[in-house]
């Protein structure tokens, strides 16, 4: 069964899943080692978005 990277709703559809979950991780990575980090919703979604490029 193979992925259908199209069928995206989310605009995001062109990044196979493997790399969005290892970029997740390692924000989720970066936040636990940052306790006094507080980033906005746009600030994490940046860094996500340089993570996957």
């Amino acid at each position: 069964m193979r992925y259908d990277y199209r069928a995206s709703e989310s605009g995001i559809g062109d990044i196979p899943p493997r790399l969005i979950i290892r970029a997740m991780l390692r924000i989720i990575l970066w936040l636990h080692n940052n306790p006094t980090a507080t980033p906005t919703p746009a600030q994490l979604f940046t860094k996500f978005k340089e993570l996957v490029r």
